[in-house]
């Protein structure tokens, strides 16, 4: 099928008024109008302007209310000195049928729906004039109604495809479409025929109905309504025409989405400018792309584009913001780690191809580990003079760090994955060290024990396990020792036993290089 850009003058008709606007509606002449009708139509307006009267256009099928003004009436009669536009005016109004003649709407809307439907002893047969002019003006019926509707949803768009498909198909529809150009005898319709505006016609049907699929898109809740209007869009060009109409609907969306990327920070401004850009990116981005995977679906070309070019571009800004944050740029402050690992996790969600995702996925787990790190540190870090409240800094270490690493796991399902093994060490190394400056300082064994062997559990070298493994033996071995809390742990073995878990916490957490390397090289 001709793709709109085909006929332009048949493309300027795909608008939602374009029955309100229909020159043969507002001027209240009959699609058979000669032009000498039109001329005297043309002067009962002007003498109704002098005389200071309403337009009073002629009452037809499907009167405007209000009836349109002096200025609407002359700008349609213009429209049809047009051949051209006429033709198309023609095209999307009511064809007179002697049958019809002197009814009302409602009977002559009967007397069609009669014709359309030959098989249940309808007047009209496959290929008469009665049948084809029926089918075009129940097409007509229906289309303008779910237009000038504001309740008319999918299921009405189907009815009035429903009608146009059939006119479509039927030839005598177009024949006499071919009788009225022929009737205006205008060398400007040259080439212009009912084949080729059937040609034509499906793409300028679902150009217009492009706009409400994309409004219900756009409203809130509006998804569902949305795919329907599209499939059913589909169902009527099922040979690729409704995609390339909501492709050519939704470019605007699809370039809004790429100026915000445009937009953004450069690498070149601080880590916070570039944290919150990034975030901004994706919070601005997320509503246009999630429209235009509803219209187009998720697998179009345009869609997987505009997806993958936010993620990256959002990825891209939080590795140069924590970068930065982490050399120590002239800006001062520290990145916010939750605040990037959040912003990656939109990227990620939003990334709609694996090569965009899975570095993405790479460095959430980064930054997963790091922050079961840093947080280690903290708590292994505090005063020694706080070891009574050990158990509670690590149970609350382990509540907050278990979360992250089950989310470091999804991310990374590699057992062997260093982000994970690095982390899980260094949260079993912190709670062996807190929970050993506990126990030296209460002799509670009760309460040590079981936290050593939730620290085994996530203990994944050999050394971390072996330390948490020995600190286990020892505080069994002296849990029946009577007394008030002491350091238990007496002497160089009690040194031993801390220094130990300290020891294989430090080299778990090194100076944090391979985070600063993994961002780099993603």
């Amino acid at each position: 099928m001709a793709h709109v850009g085909a006929l332009p003058w048949l493309a300027e008709s795909a608008d939602r008024d374009l029955y309100r606007h229909n020159a043969f509606r507002v001027s209240g002449l009959p699609v058979t109008a000669t032009p000498r009708a039109v001329r005297r139509r043309g002067a009962e307006l002007r003498a109704a302007e002098a005389l200071g009267a309403a337009a009073s256009p002629g009452v037809g099928w499907l009167a405007l209310d209000p009836r349109p003004d002096h200025a609407a009436v002359r700008e349609a009669l213009r429209r049809l000195d047009d051949p051209l536009r006429r033709v198309a005016d023609e095209l999307f109004w009511l064809w007179p049928l002697p049958e019809t003649d002197g009814l009302d709407l409602g009977a002559a809307a009967a007397v069609w729906e009669s014709a359309a439907a030959p098989a249940r002893g309808g007047r009209g047969r496959p290929g008469d004039e009665l049948r084809g002019i029926s089918l075009h003006n129940l097409a007509v019926l229906h289309h303008a109604s779910v237009l000038e509707s504001t309740t008319g949803g999918p299921d009405d768009w189907r009815r009035a495809y429903r009608y146009w498909r059939l006119a479509l198909d039927d030839e005598s529809c177009w024949r006499w479409l071919d009788t009225r150009i022929a009737a205006l005898a205008d060398p400007r319709l040259r080439g212009v025929t009912g084949d080729v505006v059937r040609d034509a016609l499906p793409a300028v049907l679902l150009t217009i109905h492009a706009g409400p699929a994309v409004d219900a898109a756009r409203a809130r809740g509006g998804d569902a309504t949305a795919r329907r209007h599209v499939q059913i869009m589909g169902e009527f060009a099922p040979d690729g025409t409704a995609t390339a109409v909501l492709a050519e609907a939704t470019a605007t969306i699809a370039s809004a989405v790429r100026l915000l990327i445009d937009h953004a920070a450069t690498p070149t401004d601080d880590h916070a400018t570039l944290a919150a850009s990034a975030a901004e990116l994706v919070a601005g981005a997320e509503d246009d792309l999630r429209v235009l995977r509803v219209v187009l679906g998720p697998t179009h070309p345009v869609v997987e584009g505009a997806a993958d070019a936010v993620a990256s571009g959002a990825h891209q800004r939080v590795v140069a913001s924590v970068n930065k944050g982490r050399h120590g740029t002239a800006d001062g402050g520290a990145p916010d780690l939750a605040r990037a690992t959040d912003t990656l996790r939109r990227a990620h969600d939003i990334a709609a191809t694996a090569h965009v995702r899975a570095p993405i996925e790479r460095d959430i787990a980064v930054l997963l580990a790091d922050a079961v790190i840093l947080h280690c540190n903290a708590l292994v870090g505090a005063d020694r003079r706080a070891a009574r409240s050990g158990i509670e800094m690590a149970e609350q270490l382990l509540t907050a760090s278990e979360p992250r690493l089950a989310e470091l796991r999804r991310y990374r399902p590699d057992p062997d994955d260093p982000q994970y093994d690095r982390a899980s060490d260094a949260l079993a190394a912190a709670v062996c060290q807190l929970v050993t400056l506990y126990f030296n300082a209460t002799a509670n064994a009760r309460a040590a024990l079981p936290l050593y062997e939730r620290a085994r559990r996530f203990a994944r070298s050999h050394e971390v396990r072996r330390i948490i493994q020995q600190n286990i033996d020892v505080v069994g071995s002296l849990s029946g020792r009577a007394g008030p809390p002491r350091a238990v742990l007496t002497g160089g073995e009690r040194v031993k036993v801390a220094l130990g878990c300290l020891g294989a916490l430090l080299l778990v957490l090194g100076p944090i290089a391979a985070f600063i390397y993994s961002l780099t090289q993603g």
